[in-house]
């Protein structure tokens, strides 16, 4: 039976190219239409047919795969963009509140400071004030205790 597969160089000059073990491949001819024709029957017809129909339907079945799943990937961009939107939103607001709580926490540091050096000023201040109360209420006590002793005939009298 004679070898239906041949390899050709591009053109019969460059056959001195091939590896040698090639170069008597390029001189056999190519079968003819007529062979070709010869060896084909309506069976072998038919069965070229169905793989073209199954073929044509598979590659429409592609077709709506493609398709679908295109639309799919529209839909799922769409809520990527959604949900990069939502996280922005999210994270300027996350700031937002952050920014708040740091002031807030300065102010508290501050009106913290601030009490602290009001207390020790107090601490400075209030000694000589409540020395200056006691010596008052000495001095009311020692008033009241006179008036209810009596009033002046009880008090000595200094000329």
């Amino acid at each position: 039976m004679q070898n239906n597969f041949v390899f050709f160089p591009p053109s019969p000059s460059d056959s001195s190219l091939l590896p040698t073990p090639y170069r008597s491949l390029s001189c056999h001819p190519l079968p003819t239409l007529s062979l070709f024709a010869r060896s084909l029957t309506p069976l072998s017809l038919q069965d070229i047919a169905t793989r073209r129909t199954i073929i044509d339907k598979v590659d429409v079945e592609a077709k709506n795969l493609l398709d679908t799943v295109t639309a799919k990937m529209v839909e799922w961009e769409g809520k990527l963009v959604a949900l990069g939107n939502a996280k922005d939103k999210a994270k300027s607001l996350m700031d937002a509140a952050k920014l708040e709580r740091e002031k807030l926490n300065g102010e508290k540091t501050v009106l913290g400071t601030a009490e602290k050096e009001g207390e020790a000023a107090a601490k400075v201040m209030i000694p000589p004030y409540e020395r200056e109360i006691y010596v008052i209420a000495m001095i009311k006590k020692k008033i009241l205790d006179h008036c209810n002793s009596g009033g002046r005939e009880n008090t000595e009298q200094t000329n």
